[in-house]
């Protein structure tokens, strides 16, 4: 048989999902579950989840940003990162807060490819590099 892929479950849970009344989702999720065990794909339900949730968050026009701090954010500061990024991206901003005592300070910004380092650590970094050049 031929080896189909997470992305392609998620997909097509995704679309019968869509075509199915609310009260029937249950069933046709457990329906899923059952295929997967069939087909020995439970190591790959992380990855299925993955791609669901990143097709709702499309279509939603819902953009994931991990942001990375030393500390916890302010909710002030959270929001102002959220009002910056939805307005330079034009999508809804979802953050994903995560820490790292060794930034020392400042934040890293990550979505799609982008990767935005305000963080201490890295400004020290160049610091060094400028120093030893």
């Amino acid at each position: 048989m031929k080896h189909i892929s997470s992305k392609k479950y998620a997909v097509s849970l995704l679309v019968a999902l869509q075509e199915v009344k609310t009260n029937e989702q249950s069933e046709l999720i457990g329906s899923f579950v059952e295929l997967l065990a069939k087909h020995k794909m439970f190591s790959q339900v992380h990855n299925i989840i993955s791609y669901l949730e990143l097709f709702m968050d499309q279509k939603e026009n819902i953009k994931s940003v991990k942001v990375s701090s030393a500390e916890p954010l302010e909710s002030k500061l959270k929001q102002e990162i959220v009002n910056y990024l939805e307005k330079e991206l034009k999508h809804k901003i979802e953050i994903f807060e995560i820490k790292k005592p060794e930034l020392i300070g400042g934040v890293i910004i990550e979505y799609d490819d982008i990767r935005i380092d305000g963080s201490i650590k890295r400004k020290l970094e160049v610091l060094s590099q400028k120093l030893h050049s």
